[in-house]
């Protein structure tokens, strides 16, 4: 698992600052570029931070830059909020939604009905990581690795508060698939069913079977992730 965690660490940050280099030579005009639009940077490429979740079968990378300016929790979305039946929302929400003349209408934010919730998804808590590391790549974004003892599907429900897993099936793929064979969500919030806490991913990507298809031996991992990108 060290092994795993340490070849993530080094192909990460060789990966984003091969793609920012590759990213800048493309909007960048002639005869220096190919003078490719200047649209904004994708995260593998920006300076946003992005923490790295290393799993016991696979990876998570989460951007969480770009939050609305608004509450977007409260109404606006977009946002997915696993709940129960019925419903575990504060009396404050429902008041202050009447207060403005939205409540009952389209919000932007989908409720899930669920039963059981483990207590740690309910709550969206990660376990302590076994160990973790700081990095910074040359062009100046913040990596944050952390190696926790447990696996994709388990900490995607928590990081969803039980969205993709508990109530919906997100249908993962298994260590026996290819590894860029992954998941992707962009701009989408999730909210705990009683609004105790909310997260925001501007970017979120997981994969399984990472130390099955070659992530450890040599440029396995960064190869994997630029055919994940150009396809």
């Amino acid at each position: 698992m060290k092994e795993l965690f340490d070849a993530v660490i080094r192909y990460t940050v060789r990966y984003c600052e091969e793609y920012s280099a590759t990213f800048n030579r493309l909007v960048a005009d002639p005869p220096e570029g190919e003078g490719l639009p200047r649209v904004s940077p994708p995260p593998f490429a920006s300076t946003s931070p992005m923490e790295v979740y290393v799993l016991s079968n696979g990876v998570i990378y989460v951007d969480s830059s770009n939050e609305p300016p608004y509450n977007w929790h409260i109404a606006g979305g977009p946002a997915l909020r696993p709940d129960t039946e019925p419903s575990q929302a504060p009396l404050w929400v429902t008041e202050l939604r009447r207060q403005h003349g939205i409540l009952g209408k389209n919000i932007g934010i989908y409720r899930l009905v669920g039963k059981d919730f483990p207590s740690e998804v309910w709550k969206g808590i990660l376990s302590d990581p076994i160990v973790q590391h700081v990095a910074t790549t040359a062009f100046g974004k913040p990596l944050v690795f952390k190696m926790l003892s447990t696996d994709v599907p388990d900490a995607l429900n928590r990081l969803t508060f039980g969205a993709f897993g508990h109530v919906l099936d997100p249908h993962l793929k298994s260590d026996a698939d290819d590894f860029w064979d992954n998941h992707q969500l962009s701009r989408i919030g999730f909210v705990a069913g009683d609004y105790s806490a909310h997260r925001f991913f501007n970017y979120l990507f997981a994969t399984v079977g990472a130390s099955q298809h070659g992530m450890i031996g040599p440029f396995g991992f960064a190869c994997a992730l630029i055919a994940i990108e150009i396809s």
